[in-house]
């Protein structure tokens, strides 16, 4: 039985805007791997959520719009 609220893989997917890319190469593309500021308690429960290994648990991030939820790297 499905869950009401359980996504599919095929309806996830990132989405960016290529034209806001204004690099011709990715050398000039600061490395911003684990650059998360001000959020320790959010980074220490995402941390632990992944860390769990049973089927049927997610992730929720919730958050006003515009800190960039979707970059947690």
């Amino acid at each position: 039985m499905q869950n009401k609220y359980e996504l599919k893989i095929t309806e996830l997917k990132a989405k960016y805007n290529k034209d806001e890319i204004n690099y011709d190469s990715k050398d000039y593309v600061e490395d911003t791997t684990n650059l998360i500021f001000g959020q320790e308690r959010g980074i220490s429960a995402f941390m632990f959520g992944l860390d769990i290994e049973k089927k049927g648990y997610n992730i929720y991030i919730e958050g006003p719009t515009g800190v960039r939820k979707n970059e947690i790297y």
